[in-house]
């Protein structure tokens, strides 16, 4: 009995070193890493970043405004922290851990959508977070999202198990050996999409003719007035910015005025600018968009310069 627990705890030691092994070797690659999942999570807890205007919200943040576009024209240093299929409960936790590394913006064009208090129940895309476990806003607001388990949390190496990808970058990068490149880096987070109209739309009006109705979660609502307050507080401008979407869609929205007024609500209280681009005529052109919710990179370069010109105000006024 004694020496079948020796050689137990001897074998549950060894495997316990390897997965710290691997942990280290998989984290720390990772961590360098300039593969798109990575890269721009590396260079905000890197420090890397300090933007004096921060482009904040989900993927319509993400594919509809070029950095380089607000940079040329408000000689400006922007950069995108959109978070592609997540509502604000996790953008602020994004724009948290950025607050922790990096030097405070002057302005933050706070992108919105009718998700945008919507808070999803699941990680998406849940590779991105892992190498970045011990940063407690990353650790805590992933524990509010179905994904994990708390063997992930506390015992090394195990939150990879299932992801391939991730391992195999990881254990490339730490060994310099990696070929994938994030082709747009050169747009500071802008991830534009080079497509054309997909159908999608088409097909969702074929089997969905009573459209659908969003639900808003009481949690990122008061969230997202805490984050405006937070930042009035702090002299830093928050602009709302509600991108272009393929006009039509907008009708099987049930909700959506709702939503609107709340957006508008939001901005009289807390005297905040609110651009609405959903009226825009280019909403009613399919050139400028690859579904019915994100414009294609055409329609992303031509709204950008628009929301440029309309955000030199606010920008100019804050930095003098």
């Amino acid at each position: 009995m004694k020496s079948f627990l020796i050689k137990t705890i001897c074998f549950s030691l060894i495997v316990f070193f390897l997965l710290e092994s691997l942990e280290l070797i998989v984290t720390q690659g990772l961590k360098k890493s300039t593969a798109p999942h990575f890269v721009d999570w590396n260079h905000l807890f890197e420090g890397e970043i300090n933007a004096n205007i921060i482009i904040n919200g989900s993927s319509k943040a993400l594919v509809h405004i070029s950095s380089t576009i607000i940079d040329s024209a408000l000689n400006a240093d922007a950069y995108n922290l959109g978070v592609n299929g997540y509502g604000f409960y996790l953008q602020n936790s994004k724009y948290t851990a950025y607050s922790e590394y990096n030097t405070p913006p002057k302005l933050i064009v706070q992108v919105i959508g009718n998700g945008t208090l919507q808070k999803r129940k699941d990680l998406y895309q849940l590779d991105q977070f892992l190498p970045y476990m011990d940063n407690k806003t990353i650790n805590k607001v992933t524990q509010d999202y179905i994904g994990l388990t708390k063997f992930d949390y506390y015992l090394p190496f195990i939150r990879y198990f299932g992801s391939r990808t991730a391992i195999k970058e990881g254990f490339l990068s730490f060994f310099n050996l990696s070929t994938t490149n994030d082709d747009f880096s050169k747009y500071k987070g802008y991830r534009p999409k080079d497509l054309e109209w997909d159908g999608t739309f088409e097909r969702f009006v074929k089997y969905s003719t009573n459209g659908y109705t969003i639900t808003l979660a009481d949690s990122s609502i008061q969230l997202f007035k805490q984050f405006i307050s937070e930042q009035q507080k702090k002299g830093i401008t928050v602009v709302l910015v509600y991108p272009p979407t393929y006009y039509p869609s907008q009708q099987y929205i049930n909700n959506r005025a709702k939503i609107m007024a709340l957006y508008h609500s939001i901005a009289e209280e807390y005297n905040v600018p609110l651009l609405d681009y959903s009226q825009e005529l280019m909403g009613k052109e399919k050139a400028y968009f690859y579904n019915s919710q994100h414009l294609n990179y055409k329609g992303a370069e031509i709204f950008t310069r628009k929301l440029a010109t309309d955000l030199k105000p606010y920008f100019s006024k804050n930095s003098n």
